[in-house]
């Protein structure tokens, strides 16, 4: 029975070591005859991060819109004041990021999912399960399609990316290690880790949910093999702690994951995530094969023609 994040953490120092211990013909990895894949993964360019969602940290915080104007009269008297105010502002925050992504995008003539609502106010409602009667925001809406297609182009969400593919999770883990060392005034790649869980480890928790949306419109989640995890409850854990979940203390805490390696996390060190990006372009698996555009193409070609930057 693991009890902190520390017992279920291996390191490694070798690129080839870490990529050969995320191989899927591994028996730590193989489903049990007649089952379907069991584990989903998750790539992030530091090793010292936890798994909350970007919505809910300084970085993302910094890229959502203000809270609209209507806001302070939204609800009834409980949901005016905190902590009940605070998730409602912070949804409303949210959402008005996904509405600007979705308005800009539609100026410029490139098509989003038809079935959104399209009122913020609406979906303020919906996306927080609040009704007017009861005021009530600690119940959090399924992500929809537009909150995937925003996702996966930069904007704060509250969902976390996960992959049945545990290569393609150490590809962009080892893409913004090395993406930090030029952010950072060190200028050097720091850890990198790669989160596992066993789905089944989920299976008594109503509140962390694993969602897969249809493919069809959605042509990075299609390449990434993507699934996106989100937590149902994220309003009530902020009511009753005044933060919002780290979704990897709330597995550790499950009633499952503790339980024979259900949950896992596999740190190289950051030295060789350059290395590691070449192995896995070796394996044909780089940013233009995970998130396919033109602009992409150009960057993959650019970097091969000048490896060392």
């Amino acid at each position: 029975m693991v009890t902190t994040l520390n017992d279920i953490e291996t390191r490694f120092d070798n690129a080839g070591q870490f990529i050969r211990n995320l191989d899927l013909s591994l028996e730590q990895w193989t489903p049990k005859p007649g089952e379907q894949q069991r584990w989903l993964f998750r790539g992030q360019g530091k090793a010292v991060w936890g798994l909350t969602p970007r919505a809910w940290r300084p970085d993302g915080q910094q890229l959502l819109p203000p809270a609209p104007g209507w806001l302070p009269g939204l609800g009834n008297r409980k949901t005016r004041s905190p902590p009940y105010s605070d998730i409602l502002t912070q949804c409303a925050r949210e959402l008005a990021g996904l509405v600007e992504f979705r308005d800009t995008a539609g100026e410029i003539g490139l098509s989003l999912p038809p079935e959104e609502p399209t009122k913020v106010l609406d979906w303020t409602f919906e996306y927080c399960e609040v009704t007017e009667s009861s005021g009530n925001p600690l119940e959090m809406g399924e992500p929809t399609h537009l909150v995937a297609l925003a996702q996966h182009h930069g904007i704060p969400t509250r969902v976390l990316d996960w992959t049945w593919k545990p290569h393609y999770a150490a590809f962009f883990a080892a893409e913004d290690s090395c993406s930090w060392a030029t952010r950072d005034a060190t200028g050097t790649c720091p850890d990198l880790a790669v989160w596992a869980i066993d789905r089944f480890a989920l299976a008594g928790d109503q509140d962390l949910r694993i969602k897969v949306l249809p493919r069809a419109a959605q042509s990075f989640m299609h390449a990434q093999d993507g699934a996106f995890m989100w937590d149902g409850q994220a309003g009530r854990h902020f009511a009753n702690h005044l933060e919002w979940p780290d979704f990897a203390l709330r597995i550790l805490k499950g009633e499952n994951a503790g339980n024979a390696g259900a949950f896992r996390k596999l740190v190289l060190k950051g030295s060789e995530a350059p290395a590691l990006l070449d192995l896995l372009q070796s394996q044909r698996i780089s940013r233009v094969h995970l998130m396919p555009t033109l602009d992409n193409v150009s960057r993959v070609v650019q970097r091969l023609r000048r490896p060392n930057q």
